[in-house]
């Protein structure tokens, strides 16, 4: 009976945490199920095939050619080349392990948000993540993006926990953000985030003191989960992706300068982001975030007017680098465009070091009367800093993706949860003052309860019913088709010379290197290319007339052309 007793308080004190797990469960079930019979994978998952090449090679399939494979961010085509030696070597296995990330991700959102807001807010938090249109899109379709913020939340959590309630958690968090790096190299940036949230707190010579001992073995322990990544691409002589990704990116604003950079586009499409199909479902979202900034801006002006009753000489110098340093993290936003993303990013990180130090001079000022300890100030200017950096990373970038934006997806949820929560307390506030004047007994809190739960509501309706979103793509269809047609009509196909303008995905199709042609390749000098390389077969989506190739097989946008006897 104790024991039947426990469990029923153990079930009502996590109510929220079961009904998270119940919800993230269903829809990464569902999404891999419907990817799983559904072929989905059309003209925008060209990278799913890069992971499975690379998964076959870590699983010991050899498939020659595409070397550029090499530099991808390893850890999903590790995980992924796994279940390929316990022989599910299907695509579906992808699926499957990039949608277990999606679990981890929405319950991740919950455990974070829980060390800053009440439960309400932090289950609503976690449904806004999990039900937005693009982490439901890109959910359990064998994409690297929903688990490489998974993980980042996920290591949040554990740090901010390390640093506010148990040094021992340097163990998992550690480790949890070098698995965050190598499941996809942009997550790179949460390295500077979490010294930021270190410097954040101030005091720095007692804390090094007090966090030394726990934080190096935290990073031991990091550093001994990157060894086998490390290792293997030292075996194998496979350089650094992410360092040639960076100086991509770091270069292409001086390479490219002539075209035109929409440094907006990400913040201009926010509400296709939360929910694409009905954008007044994604207004009602934005309106909070509008009121609920305007409620900060007032609190923030509040708070000065506290600062300019003291009479200490030094407030205005603080108070005049706070503004400086608010104008220059916007300034580092404004010049993407202009300059090299690392010179932004730096001068963004220094300066919000700045803004940290002269906010936690300016409360030791304040006198005791004035003075308010903002307990959240780490967290929030974390959360703000995480959004904020790679969302600069991102609009440096000349080539716009809207998947790009799940990793900015949990700093919107905190901005959205911050508006929200600051709506709900003036809310609360004054009906309850209302209510206590004529008398009323009335639940504390209790608009706050059913306005979030109103909205938890609509979220799980808007969630599910994307879902039935029809994501087939006839594309992905026909090639499927094709790679079928070619292993029945030939039989040496393995040994023979394959290309096509889209080859890795018939690579894995045919688990042979089908070479990549591209596109817009003149008819007389695609022909000559093909004949030279003694090319038995090619696969297009365009029609040509090739004059030493006849076309042998159709289905729909697929063209598959034979030599000439």
């Amino acid at each position: 009976m104790l024991n039947k007793k426990r469990l029923l308080k153990l079930i009502n004190n996590n109510l929220s945490l079961i009904f998270i797990l119940i919800f993230s469960i269903t829809i990464a079930v569902l999404s891999i199920y419907i990817n799983s019979t559904e072929n989905i994978l059309g003209d925008s998952y060209r990278d799913v095939f890069f992971y499975l090449i690379e998964s076959l090679r870590m699983s010991g399939i050899g498939i020659d050619g595409y070397d550029y494979v090499n530099f991808l961010s390893p850890l999903i085509p590790f995980l992924c080349s796994i279940l390929f030696r316990f022989g599910f070597v299907s695509i579906n296995s992808i699926f499957v392990i990039t949608g277990i990330f999606y679990i981890l991700g929405v319950l991740g959102i919950f455990l974070l948000f829980k060390l800053r807001f009440n439960n309400y807010i932090s289950l609503f938090s976690a449904i806004f993540f999990g039900s937005s249109s693009l982490v439901l899109i890109w959910t359990g379709n064998g994409t690297i993006d929903v688990p490489s913020v998974s993980l980042t939340i996920l290591t949040f959590y554990f740090m901010i926990l390390s640093f506010e309630k148990n040094q021992n958690y340097f163990i998992l968090a550690f480790p949890l953000a070098i698995l965050s790096f190598f499941a996809k190299y942009t997550a790179g940036l949460l390295f500077p985030l979490i010294l930021l949230y270190f410097l954040f707190k101030g005091n720095l010579k007692e804390n090094i003191k007090k966090y030394f001992k726990k934080g190096f073995l935290g990073i031991v322990c990091g550093v001994i989960t990157a060894i086998p990544f490390a290792l293997y691409f030292y075996i194998n002589k496979i350089p650094l992706g992410f360092i040639e990704q960076a100086e991509t990116i770091g270069t292409s604003v001086k390479t490219t300068i002539k075209l035109q950079n929409d440094v907006f586009y990400y913040i201009g499409n926010i509400s296709k982001f939360i929910y694409n199909p009905n954008h007044i479902i994604s207004y009602i979202f934005i309106v909070i975030l509008v009121i609920g900034t305007v409620i900060c801006i007032y609190e923030i002006i509040k708070y000065f007017k506290n600062i300019a009753k003291n009479k200490n000489k030094y407030l205005f110098y603080y108070y005049f680098i706070i503004i400086l340093a608010i104008a220059n993290v916007i300034f580092s936003f404004l010049i993407v465009n202009q300059i090299s993303f690392k010179y932004c990013e730096i001068n963004f990180f220094l300066t919000t070091v700045i803004l940290s130090i002269a906010f936690n001079k300016l409360n030791s000022k304040l006198d005791t009367k004035n003075k308010k300890i903002y307990k959240c100030f780490s967290f929030d200017l974390l959360m703000i800093c995480w959004f904020t950096s790679y969302m600069i990373f991102f609009s440096s970038h000349l080539i716009k993706v809207d998947r790009y934006f799940i990793t900015m997806m949990p700093g919107l949820t905190f901005l959205v949860a911050t508006s929200l929560n600051k709506i709900l307390v003036n809310l609360d506030s004054k009906l309850n003052l209302k209510i206590n004047l004529v008398n009323i007994t009335i639940n504390k809190h209790v608009f706050t309860k059913i306005i979030s739960l109103i909205l938890i509501i609509l979220l799980l309706i808007t969630s599910f019913s994307y879902l039935t979103i029809d994501k087939r793509s006839e594309l992905a269809e026909n090639e499927k088709d094709a790679s079928e047609w070619i292993k029945s009509h030939d039989n040496n196909y393995k040994n023979v010379v394959i290309y096509a303008d889209r080859g890795p995905i018939f690579t894995w199709y045919l688990q042979k290197e089908v070479v990549y042609m591209g596109s817009n390749v003149p008819t007389h000098d695609l022909n000559n290319i093909l004949k030279s390389n003694n090319t038995t077969y090619y696969i297009s989506i365009e029609k040509y007339d090739l004059f030493d190739y006849n076309l042998v097989k159709t289905f729909g946008q697929v063209y598959i052309y034979e030599i000439k006897d």
